[in-house]
């Protein structure tokens, strides 16, 4: 049996397929936030860098900045589904035109 050349090479040479498990929802969800907080950094540093008024006076600061966002943007979100829901489970005129927002139906979003 021929063994891999590198402990990272977990592919099959014969059926040329990779071997790995499927990330779990828990390290999709980690791997998102953590992206989230990166993208939030880089914007914050951008700001810093070229908007006087905008001032971060440490790396720490705009990581827990970034943080608090990601956590913002997370809670809007739920709160948007639950609103979302609520119009949903409702019936009539008065709640249809309600469930419209700017940027379409409510009812659009992948999740729903």
């Amino acid at each position: 049996m021929n063994q891999p050349e590198h402990p990272d090479d977990v592919s099959d040479p014969e059926t040329k397929t990779d071997q790995r498990t499927p990330a779990t929802q828990r390290q999709e969800r980690f791997l998102r936030g953590m992206l989230g907080v990166l993208v939030d950094v880089t914007i914050l540093a951008l700001f810093v860098e070229h908007w006087d008024r905008f001032v971060i006076d440490s790396y720490t600061i705009a990581l827990l900045t970034a943080i608090l966002l990601q956590a913002m943007l997370k809670a809007t979100l739920a709160l948007e589904h639950h609103v979302a829901a609520f119009f949903r489970s409702r019936t009539g005129t008065g709640t249809t035109t309600l469930r419209v927002s700017p940027r379409g139906p409510c009812c659009s979003h992948p999740r729903w």
